[in-house]
């Protein structure tokens, strides 16, 4: 069996859909033959081409330019004027060398961490599911109706080759009416994994400081116009410590302020054991399609304080390990306080913790339940 994974950018830039494909490769059975498209855009460089390589044993990888698909796009009059008049989302696939995109035709299922590139797959009879990474599917079904027509345009103009959708599980509700207002039958439900053997806690970890961690892009997205207000409410405290990793265009405001650990970019390694030796992951993120922080940190034995976007994801661990916090300043900075006067708030097993998420968010069980589902898939 062919299975094509489609994603946006270059590999190297290892952000989260980037491990998250990576990671599926990892496990992928003899049975499946894989096939990759990426895309030339490279951001930021987080991983080696040599360990992208690595992965990339037994694997056909295909390269095209990126040159509309996938850009940001600023207002409806450009989406309108780009992709309605001139057409210009078709450039990406004009650029495609002939063979490669004769080749890229030739799959049993299609998985899409953009969304965007469902048109290399339009007039095909092939299972084309797409993810949660583009758009969320419940845009499509939003209340307001100005929204609601907003996101059934991109659909009509870009995702309408798509035949199925991999939801999270705080979007379970969406799968009936997936099928019956786009007619897609190649629908699941299925969370992200996180690698155990890499994400483990510590179990001697004592700070004197409560240890604060934090990593993602660095932008307001993520919650940085929430963070940054709240390190500063603690500018004083001497019983707090914070830690920042990652990079992005708030970079700046971070380096200027003093009680704030930068550690830039950081590999696995180095990641895993800032996860481990604090005491508390913060991450009040507005827009997050993956979580994939919020599993690294619970598997390497921490609690989290999360926003309210993120709930339905990760309800298996709220009020044992992890709290669903008000996205606003004054709720983090109240529980936080409280966490400083008092640690016992945040003390749990970290035993159970840990083997919780290694029997039922590793990898490898959570990739063998991926792979199921799209032979599943060949059969219908």
């Amino acid at each position: 069996m062919i299975v094509t994974l489609v994603i946006h950018v270059d590999l190297r830039n290892g952000r989260g859909s980037e491990k998250v494909l990576l990671n599926i490769l990892k496990h992928k059975p003899e049975d499946i033959q894989l096939k990759i498209i990426e895309t030339d855009y490279i951001e930021s460089q987080r991983i080696s081409g040599e360990e992208i390589n690595n992965y990339l044993k037994n694997v056909e990888l295909i390269k095209i330019h990126r040159n509309v698909i996938g850009k940001k796009m600023d207002s409806v009059f450009k989406i309108i004027l780009n992709n309605i008049i001139f057409r210009s989302y078709y450039k990406d696939i004009k650029n495609i060398n002939q063979n490669d995109f004769k080749n890229i035709k030739k799959t049993d299922v299609v998985y899409l961490f953009n969304n965007f590139y469902a048109i290399l797959f339009r007039n095909s009879n092939i299972p084309v599911i797409g993810s949660n990474h583009a758009i969320d599917p419940s845009l499509f079904f939003d209340k307001n109706i100005i929204k609601r027509l907003y996101y059934l345009l991109y659909y009509k103009i870009y995702f309408k080759p798509m035949n199925g959708y991999h939801v999270f599980p705080k979007n379970e509700y969406i799968i009936k009416k997936l099928e019956n207002k786009f007619k897609m039958k190649y629908n699941f439900v299925l969370t992200n994994g996180v690698d155990t053997k890499t994400f483990y806690p510590d179990y001697n970890i004592k700070n004197k400081k409560l240890k604060v961690f934090f990593i993602a892009s660095l932008t307001y997205k993520k919650g940085l116009d929430i963070l940054l207000p709240l390190i500063d409410k603690f500018r004083d405290n001497e019983n707090v410590e914070f830690n920042i990793a990652g990079d992005g265009p708030l970079k700046n405001e971070i380096i200027k302020r003093k009680n704030i650990i930068y550690h830039g970019i950081v590999n696995e390694n180095k990641l895993s054991e800032l996860y481990r030796t604090s005491d508390l992951f913060v991450y009040p993120s507005k827009d997050d399609y993956y979580g994939l922080v919020v599993l690294e940190s619970l598997s390497s034995g921490l609690f989290v304080l999360c926003s309210e976007n993120l709930k339905g994801n990760f309800d298996d661990f709220k009020n044992k390990y992890l709290l669903y916090i008000e996205n606003n300043v004054d709720s983090y900075y109240n529980i936080i306080n409280n966490i400083i006067e008092n640690r016992d708030i945040i003390k749990h097993d970290k035993i159970l913790e840990y083997n919780y998420i290694k029997d039922n968010y590793d990898w490898e069980i959570i990739s063998k339940k991926f792979y199921d589902y799209l032979k599943n898939f060949k059969k219908l």
